[in-house]
């Protein structure tokens, strides 16, 4: 047997030393770990308590061991070594576990033992003292800009509004450059602002690294194709950001090229706002691909745009395809034939779509029959604005109709604000209204009777600048259309004759007496003619007093212009009537031989209702012709 005396100290020194000495045996670390934990609090049960980060000082504690090395096998040995090392090195700065309950430390096992004093794990790094107003502040003055305040009262903040803050390229740099680690804002809006194709790249590269941001509005920062397809790019890796704007920009169909890959990559967006742009029927065309595909977009907004003809009907194609898309707006684009051709054929195959906007899409009563076909039979549309469409009263009464006879149809909203109403319609409303529950928007009938006086005026007794820009309202005309149909020698500028010729061309016949009243209100350089910014200057006065026309609702105005739109639709519809009488009776002549040399126009032919609806829908011409 051998015996050893060793003497326990309170010097980390001297126990680093003491520790590490090679005679030291297993139960001798053991004895001594004990008595060093009954030196800490001496009274107590050996808890340790908090606070305690060095031991109390205490007598030299003998203890004496007794142990026979022969019997322990050499690979004991080797194993006992070792952790009498890796005490050695952890000595000097005791820890002591504080998440233990109060035990007895005689009872612990080696392993426990070690465990109760070593092994408590490193504390992890704090992250969140790191302070994003410093760094933001330090980023400006690396590149010599001054901070702004309203980003950074709202760095910490969901919701980031740094909207018409007139920042350019080099302010919104230090922003970006912030934002790639800042996991508070989800909502980010800078709107307004002169970011350019520079300024874009800096917001890509921080959209490219941030997973938190989920909302980006984009409006009116002068971006360029360059600035939509560094957009484009950032977004091929980027898994969170759901809702994007970018209205107001002036996106052509450059830009349209990268919007389609932005559609087409990201399976992520969830809502892409492109309204008031410039994209015409060229950019509809490369769009539509993507938008048909895409299996993650819920709502497109398209509005405000110059889509018509080919890309008018590619588009409606597209939208009626995706099997996604729950909310489509189409409002204020030339939709036209093309685009309610369109909407007819492949609508009622569409499954999905609840909210459809049709505002200004230049339907008139012949389209109008095309989209209620689709609309007949579609099963899903439950909101659907038809409004400033010029398919007038028997339209209105036509899609009530159409919904009646629908066993398919959930429509449960309908927008017809700008339509003029009469009774007839309110009849048609009310039994729609006993078959199913639909809430239909749309003015105020006029159930006032026409006066005496206005019974008697004629079309004669207006103001000749009312009657031109109400008849073109009712021809679905745009100013340079009309403009058109007056310039007969296409030299830019009305004379007072071809002002009276275009009259006659829409059956309405003029007398010296007002035409002269006509151009004197519209010859504002008194040169004689009429050019088209004279004719804006006009137009602009008559919508001035429509617009009071439609205010005044107890007052003569309001009625006077009423009866002024009767009577303009009642001369259009004599006229048709007119056309369609002598088509008719050129039918019932006996027909001839047709020989090589006779011309064409001598042929006669049958005219079939469709071709009927045809005729009433094309703009005037001339019967003698």
């Amino acid at each position: 047997m051998m015996t050893s005396v060793m003497t326990l100290t309170t010097d980390p020194v001297k126990k680093l030393r003491h520790s590490a000495q090679g005679s030291r045996t297993f139960a001798e670390s053991k004895q001594v770990r004990i008595e060093r934990a009954k030196s800490v609090e001496p009274n107590s049960k050996y808890n340790i308590q908090d606070g305690d980060d060095n031991y109390t000082e205490s007598p030299d504690i003998a203890v004496i061991t007794s142990r026979n090395d022969e019997n322990v096998e050499p690979e004991k040995k080797m194993r006992e070594a070792t952790m009498f090392l890796t005490a050695a090195r952890r000595i000097s700065t005791p820890k002591v576990n504080r998440a233990c309950t109060p035990i007895e430390v005689e009872d612990l096992t080696e392993e426990e033992l070690d465990a109760y004093y070593f092994d408590e794990p490193e504390a992890e790094p704090n992250f969140s003292k790191f302070d994003v107003k410093k760094y933001y502040a330090s980023m400006c003055e690396k590149d010599d800009l001054l901070p702004s305040t309203t980003f950074l009262r709202q760095i910490e903040k969901p919701t980031c509004d740094l909207s018409c803050l007139l920042m350019n390229e080099m302010d919104v740099r230090p922003i970006a450059t912030t934002l790639v680690n800042n996991s508070k804002i989800t909502e980010l809006d800078l709107s307004e602002n002169d970011l350019g194709s520079k300024g874009m790249h800096h917001i890509a590269e921080a959209l490219r690294e941030n997973v938190f941001i989920t909302h980006v509005k984009l409006s009116r920062v002068g971006m360029d194709p360059t600035g939509v397809r560094y957009l484009q790019e950032c977004l091929k890796c980027n898994k969170t950001l759901t809702h994007l704007d970018l209205s107001t920009n002036h996106l052509n169909a450059k830009s349209a090229v990268y919007i389609a890959k932005l559609i087409q990559e990201n399976d992520f967006i969830v809502e892409l706002v492109l309204r008031e742009n410039d994209l015409d029927d060229e950019a509809g065309c490369k769009m539509a691909k993507s938008i048909s595909s895409n299996l993650t977009l819920r709502r497109l907004d398209l509005s405000w745009n110059h889509i018509r003809g080919r890309g008018a009907s590619e588009v409606v194609k597209a939208i009626c395809e995706n099997v996604e898309l729950v909310d489509a707006n189409l409002s204020w684009n030339g939709l036209g034939e093309e685009g309610s051709i369109a909407f007819g054929k492949y609508f009622m195959k569409n499954h999905t779509l609840r909210k459809l906007d049709l505002t200004n899409t230049r339907i008139n009563f012949t389209h109008l029959g095309h989209i209620l076909k689709g609309l007949k039979l579609n099963d899903t549309l439950e909101t659907v604005k038809l409004t400033s469409n010029p398919f007038t009263t028997d339209g209105a009464i036509a899609i009530l109709k159409c919904l009646e006879l629908s066993s398919t149809s959930v429509l449960k909203n309908l927008h017809l604000e700008d339509t003029p109403v009469d009774d007839e319609f309110l009849d048609a409303y009310e039994e729609l209204q006993s078959i199913r529950d639909i809430h239909v928007y749309h003015k105020e009938p006029n159930k006032k009777k026409i006066t005496s006086i206005l019974r008697e005026k004629k079309l004669e007794n207006y103001d000749p600048m009312l009657l031109l820009f109400e008849l073109m309202r009712q021809e679905n005309m745009r100013l340079i259309d009309l403009f058109r149909q007056f310039d007969k020698d296409g030299d830019s500028n009305i004379t007072k004759q071809e002002l009276k010729d275009g009259f006659l061309k829409f059956s309405l016949e003029l007398s010296e007496e007002k035409l002269e009243s006509l151009m004197n209100k519209l010859d504002l350089d008194e040169n004689h003619n009429i050019d088209l910014h004279e004719m804006v200057y006009g137009r602009r006065q008559a919508a001035h007093v429509r617009h009071l026309a439609s205010n005044d609702t107890v007052g003569r105005l309001s009625e006077s212009m009423k009866h002024l739109q009767t009577l303009v639709e009642k001369s259009r519809k004599q006229k048709y009537d007119a056309l369609i009488q002598n088509i008719e009776t050129k039918q019932e002549t006996k027909k001839k031989p047709m020989y090589r040399r006779e011309s064409a126009a001598s042929l006669s032919f049958e005219i079939t209702g469709e071709g009927r609806k045809t005729l009433e829908s094309i703009a005037p011409i001339n019967i003698e012709s």
